[in-house]
């Protein structure tokens, strides 16, 4: 199982790579895909890491499980903010995620923009503004 783990690790970061390779236009299609990528590499290597006995893995740590941690969770976030998973994950009120919003646009640009009264938001890793 941990070397299905480890080739999915790397044809995904592969797949990534040669979508931002030469830059990155930030095409909703591509940031959608982007984002997938990423979540798949975050849980695999999570996978992969709890695959290893604990003689081997208990050296292994982090310099700032904080930030981390803020940074799995914002990841989390956007995954289900934009993919709108059947699991229900859009449930995430830390980022004003309880299920009211919904992601119209992955752009810095917005069709909305063109609608004065619409109330629209933007999502950084320190909440929604």
């Amino acid at each position: 199982m941990m070397w299905e783990l480890i080739l999915k690790n790397e044809y995904s970061i592969q797949d990534f790579n040669a979508t931002i390779e030469g830059g990155f236009s930030g095409k909703p299609k591509d940031v959608v895909y982007l984002i997938v990528l990423a979540d798949w590499i975050k849980r695999s290597y999570w996978q992969v890491k709890n695959c290893l006995r604990d003689d081997v893995s208990k050296g292994f740590e982090f310099s700032d499980p904080a930030r981390l941690e803020l940074c799995l969770d914002f990841l989390e976030a956007i995954r289900s903010f934009v993919v709108a998973h059947p699991e229900r994950t859009n449930k995430h009120p830390k980022y004003g995620f309880d299920g009211g919003r919904i992601c119209v646009d992955v752009r810095t640009k917005s069709i909305m923009d063109g609608f004065p009264k619409a109330k629209l938001y933007r999502l950084y890793i320190e909440g929604i503004v």
